[in-house]
């Protein structure tokens, strides 16, 4: 009588991530005050080693693959302090820069997004109906400033790699997951503010 309910939670769910664009869901997002300081929250989907609560309460049913979508928030003192993962963050006046590092020792692929043979699985398990296209491949980071966003751009450039067009006070940058994977120097996001 009731299978309306998670039917319709799953609809919702699947909508709002739809609305990030090509974002997925591996996110970094940023609420950064005119101190410095600032809320955080993130986001990612992995392979869950650990049977769902769902699975102790289910008949008739043989669970192959599992998946876990893990959120977390918080909130930080110093925006030149923060590191989530390797993911170092920096701000100088008007001046914003990201750093992700590149390569086999990066930290922050495996901690938003699922290793690369595991992805078609948990993209199964968590969209059935592939509507998330980058669910599993990109990490998408976005920043609320208190002044405008003038200009984003990302060095070195590379294909797939391209900062989303500003918005008002907001910058937002999606990072296919297989570029940073690739040995290079590391990936560095500037943001240009308006005074």
């Amino acid at each position: 009588m009731r299978t309306w309910l998670p039917r319709a939670v799953f609809t919702l769910l699947i909508l709002s991530m739809a609305s990030c664009g090509d974002a997925g869901v591996a996110t970094i997002r940023i609420r950064l005050n005119s101190d410095q300081s600032g809320t955080v929250t993130t986001s990612s989907l992995l392979v869950s080693p650990d049977p769902a609560p769902i699975e102790g309460q289910t008949q008739g049913v043989t669970w192959t693959h599992r998946a876990v979508l893990s959120c977390a928030g918080g909130s930080f003192k110093s925006f030149n302090e923060l590191e989530i993962a390797d993911i170092a963050f920096h701000q100088d006046g008007q001046l914003v820069k990201v750093v992700l590092p590149r390569g086999k020792e990066a930290k922050w692929p495996a901690a938003f997004t699922p290793a690369k043979d595991d992805r078609p699985v948990v993209a199964q398990t968590f969209d059935p109906r592939d509507q998330l296209a980058n669910a599993t491949t990109h990490l998408s980071i976005e920043i609320d400033f208190t002044h405008r966003v003038v200009s984003s751009d990302v060095d070195p450039p590379a294909r797939g790699l391209t900062p989303d067009k500003p918005k008002e006070r907001r910058a937002t940058l999606v990072i296919p997951v297989d570029r940073a994977l690739a040995e290079g120097e590391p990936f560095t996001w500037h943001v240009t503010l308006k005074k």
